[in-house]
């Protein structure tokens, strides 16, 4: 994979999964799951519009409404790390995991680190401008929709996107695919590169300058 070409998809990941190629490949349609009916898929599709819409808009409130509780709770555990993990416990990480702990030391002052507490921080990274403010990922019209009770998939180009249905309302499932980018990218790093250097890297790439050497350290 070319460098441009895997940074821009760890980019789309880390920043709350926006471009289209970090979905998840399609494969077969999990046993249970049907099409839906027109009425809901059409509501399983507003999710992602809302979502985009908040993105183009930086309304990290919104955004954050449109994600699964796990979703906010995986960002909001990356901002715990990146506050109070020493560097042994952040080299131990998935590759992902390492990367979403550093770019939160990288790109946000400590005094507003310390204030990102729960959902806060996923809203952060949509209202700060880390997500590309880009409508390459809405849904069309007549993507398909296939749900088994709370669950859905929603298919469009041989990519699957994840929904839940919490609460009574749907929500994007972005962990299939934060779960995977790490195998994904491990395997695919630009010739040459370890992990370390292309973490630092993408750190340079998403802010023009580069890493501290103290990044690696807690946030004192």
């Amino acid at each position: 994979m070319p460098r441009n070409a895997s940074v821009a998809l760890l980019g789309a990941l880390l920043v709350s999964a926006s471009a289209a190629p970090s979905r998840a490949q399609a494969g077969a349609v999990p046993p249970g799951y049907r099409p839906m009916p027109a009425a809901e898929a059409q509501a399983v599709r507003a999710v992602l519009q809302g979502y985009f819409a908040a993105v183009l808009r930086r309304d990290g409130a919104a955004a954050t409404q449109a994600v699964t509780r796990e979703t906010r709770a995986y960002y909001a555990r990356m901002r715990d790390l990146a506050l109070t993990a020493p560097e042994a416990q952040v080299r131990a990480l998935p590759l992902m995991d390492r990367v979403s702990v550093l770019m939160y030391r990288h790109r946000v002052p400590a005094d507003v680190l310390r204030t990102l507490t729960g959902d806060a921080a996923f809203a952060h990274t949509v209202s700060e401008g880390w997500v590309a403010r880009t409508v390459s990922g809405q849904p069309s019209p007549t993507a398909e929709v296939f749900g088994s009770g709370d669950r859905a998939i929603l298919r469009e180009r041989g990519m699957d996107l994840r929904m839940v249905r919490e609460e009574g309302a749907w929500r994007w499932d972005m962990m299939p695919v934060i779960r995977a980018a790490s195998a994904q990218f491990a395997a695919n790093l630009p010739a040459g590169m370890t992990e370390d250097e292309f973490i630092l890297f993408v750190l340079r790439n998403a802010t023009g300058r580069p890493a501290s050497p103290t990044v690696w350290q807690p946030v004192q």
